[in-house]
């Protein structure tokens, strides 16, 4: 096992830049941005496709097409004020869901 020795004014100024140092990669991963149209419409969209694609009699071409489309239908009808509070890394209300698969049968193209 090595030892580092390290004395007086060396002790002092590697405890120091471990303590500037340390935290700011802690800090900036800890904070998830506030959510935003844009946001919300990628996480529904995230949550329409993989859900979605679960299914055994969907077809794939149309997947990606109509998962946009109910993303975007379902984004704009939310207010703004619905979203205070909520951050990126939040879990989407099950109300939101249940539209957001309520417009994807809306959305399929024949």
């Amino acid at each position: 096992m090595a030892v580092l020795r390290l004395g007086g004014w060396r002790m002092v100024a590697a405890c120091l830049a471990t303590l500037i140092i340390a935290p700011i990669p802690l800090s900036a991963a800890v904070f998830d941005p506030p959510m935003t149209k844009n946001l919300l419409r990628r996480a529904l969209l995230d949550r329409c496709v993989y859900s979605e694609a679960e299914r055994e009699a969907v077809d794939k071409k149309q997947l990606i097409s109509s998962c946009q489309c109910a993303a975007t239908r379902v984004a704009k009808d939310i207010p703004d004020s619905a979203m205070e509070g909520l951050d990126a890394g939040s879990r989407l209300p099950q109300a939101w869901i249940e539209a957001l698969r309520s417009e994807v049968s809306a959305c399929v193209k024949p």
